[in-house]
């Protein structure tokens, strides 16, 4: 290459134009000062951490990942799909619609629930052999035992009308007083 050569190739890249000399391209300070202007700086951030785009060209931030789901319902991290999973295994189904006003028993089994029927009268109770009893009906029930009168309803049958007495009777009958509250009377 002659000094002529080197001469035009200097002038080409101060003016602004690339040259090409012996192989190797030479450009202007300009063009790579332009060049270097349009890049993003190089991104930094914590280990592990997704990166987000950020409000304005350039701009960008970071989410940490979580491994686990907790109850904070203000977090702003980004959880795994295992996080996801294992939280979810968690829990159970909704609990299934049942009869309205039973109450809702544990069945024995993790994720299963049972019903049982509250009592609700003594004149439906063949129907109720396995309800729950409310408290206001067992107070109920027992201020009346207190308050009530009891009437021999059956005699032993051995033992002449002349005889009978309290021992002779195999069948009370539990009388209300009037004004006493007996549930389904």
């Amino acid at each position: 290459m002659t000094l002529k050569h080197i001469f035009v190739a200097i002038t080409a890249v101060m003016l602004g134009f690339g040259a090409a000399v012996g192989g190797t391209t030479l450009t202007s300070k300009d063009y790579v000062d332009t060049a270097v202007d349009g890049k993003q700086p190089k991104i930094t951030g914590t280990n592990g951490n997704l990166v987000t785009y950020g409000a304005s060209a350039g701009a960008y931030g970071q989410k940490a990942v979580a491994t686990s789901v907790g109850s904070d319902t203000t977090a702003t991290t980004i959880p795994t799909t295992g996080a996801v999973v294992k939280g979810l295994n968690g829990k159970q189904s909704a609990i299934p619609a049942g009869t309205s006003g039973n109450l809702v028993t544990y069945s024995g089994t993790a994720g299963t629930v049972g019903s049982a029927m509250v009592y609700k009268t003594n004149a439906t109770y063949a129907s109720q052999t396995s309800a729950l009893v409310q408290a206001q009906h067992v107070n109920t029930a027992t201020a009346n035992a207190f308050n009530a009168v009891m009437t021999c309803n059956a005699w032993d049958p051995d033992v002449p009308v002349a005889d009978r007495t309290d021992e002779n009777c195999w069948l009370w009958n539990v009388n209300r007083l009037s004004g006493t509250y007996v549930p389904g009377a």
